[in-house]
């Protein structure tokens, strides 16, 4: 909307300075992080515990490294001379679109194993939801103005969220060591951090002619919202970190799944019995039995060794 009688409203993306971009940051990068911590441990996994492991990856990556961080800039976001608020539905419902679309995301890339097509329709999907995720928070803000949005950075930050998405995608199915956990996550955050910015850069504000004193009184401010924001992040962050710092290793689970399908096979072969022709009437042949590891001769203390006497001889104890 750039016509009529509405003039344009100055716009600070940059209220507080570079802390509060640096705090979402920070915390996209743990998200990111933690999730991919998940998704290594998952891709030792099996069935359920396979798909619990992605799902936490899931939310992890969706409500830390991408909403958080996205939610969280918007609190550098001004209108001269006027408040913000956030209506709450709004804000839950970018939330869910975030974690609930990355969740799919995980699943499909840990049991696909992120294959060209799944990749690619993954990370479309995704990637758009993402965008989508943004321009709804948009809507949560509460302000005397109407808002509209210039199509080139738009059009680019959906296309920067789509590139976000299918790397997460590949990194989900394919980061198994640390150091590369640690340098995916980097890119992730930087990348939702430029896809925020871009499309903040088509933000478009106007206000009509005598309105310019209007406040609003829906929603919630930013300091009512800053505590149970805080709150989440933290406790999400906590059992995230908790639960990938006490579980084991990728590779000491992949070790007690070999562990167990050693026994199972073991335990299924020494109880497998030949079946009996038929007509047979007589007894059953005794079955094979195996040497104990151990027999009780060997649990015997051993005798203790002569020692020679001064003389030559052995001398008894």
């Amino acid at each position: 909307m750039t016509g009529g009688n509405h003039t344009p409203l100055l716009i600070n993306y940059w209220t507080y300075g570079l802390g509060v971009p640096a705090i979402g940051f920070a915390v996209s990068f743990l998200g990111a992080f933690l999730g991919l911590r998940c998704a290594s441990r998952a891709h030792a996994c099996r069935r359920l515990a396979k798909a619990t492991w992605l799902l936490l990856g899931g939310v992890s990556i969706g409500a830390l490294g991408i909403w958080a961080m996205d939610f969280i800039a918007l609190f550098g976001f001004t209108i001269r001379g006027s408040t913000i608020r956030y209506d709450l539905p709004d804000t839950a419902l970018s939330l869910l679109i975030g974690v609930t679309f990355m969740c799919g995301c995980a699943l499909a890339a840990g049991f696909d194993r992120a294959r060209s097509g799944w990749l690619l329709t993954g990370g479309l999907v995704t990637g758009i939801s993402i965008a989508v995720m943004h321009y709804v928070a948009m809507s949560a803000l509460r302000m005397p103005a109407q808002i509209a949005y210039a199509p080139g950075p738009m059009i680019g930050s959906v296309v920067i969220a789509i590139g976000a998405a299918t790397a997460t995608m590949w990194a989900v199915a394919a980061v198994r060591e640390l150091w590369h956990a640690v340098f995916t996550a980097v890119s992730v955050a930087v990348a939702i951090t430029v896809m925020h910015y871009v499309a903040m850069d088509a933000v478009r504000l106007y206000q009509a002619p005598g309105s310019a004193t209007a406040q609003v009184s829906e929603g919630v401010t930013i300091q009512e919202l800053l505590l149970p924001l805080i709150i989440g992040i933290t406790v999400v962050a906590f059992l995230a970190g908790a639960v990938v710092a006490l579980s084991p290793t990728a590779d000491a689970i992949r070790y007690d799944e070999s562990l167990l399908d050693d026994i199972k096979r073991h335990a299924d072969s020494s109880l497998a019995v030949t079946p009996l022709p038929v007509g047979h009437t007589g007894s059953r042949p005794a079955l094979p039995r195996s040497s104990p590891p151990w027999t009780f001769a060997e649990l015997r203390p051993p005798s203790p060794t002569p020692v020679a006497s001064g003389r030559g001889g052995p001398r008894r104890p």
